[in-house]
């Protein structure tokens, strides 16, 4: 599939890095990539096991400088512009992102990006 290189690269890159940041230790981060040939998109699906984001957060999450409390209270640096950039890229793609997030457990980011 063709991208832009170096934007879907920094997207990937920022929903990993929060995976990572927001995780304990000992925590999981799975990437998924799936070719869906009956709609011509890939799917891209990263999961964590982090601190998860609470809903009241999730209708925000992708507004520039956006950061959840509880994403503060970790005292991690950001700008909030992470997942911005990231739906940026995805919709430059003529894609769809979605993120499910269960506080305490993780969260889930599903993306598709045309073929």
């Amino acid at each position: 599939f063709q991208v832009d290189r170096v934007l879907f690269l920094q997207g990937i890159d920022n929903v990993i890095s929060n995976g990572i940041r927001y995780s304990n230790k000992n925590g999981r981060i799975v990437v998924e990539l799936k070719k869906n040939t009956q709609n011509e998109h890939i799917e891209i699906t990263i999961t964590d096991q982090g601190i998860g984001i609470p809903s009241t957060d999730l209708t925000h999450i992708f507004e520039p400088f956006y950061r959840s409390n509880d994403a503060t209270a970790w005292n991690t640096e950001g700008s909030g512009l992470g997942l911005y950039i990231v739906k940026k890229m995805v919709e430059l793609h003529q894609g769809n992102i979605e993120i499910e997030s269960d506080p305490g457990k993780g969260t889930k980011v599903y993306f598709t990006i045309c073929l």
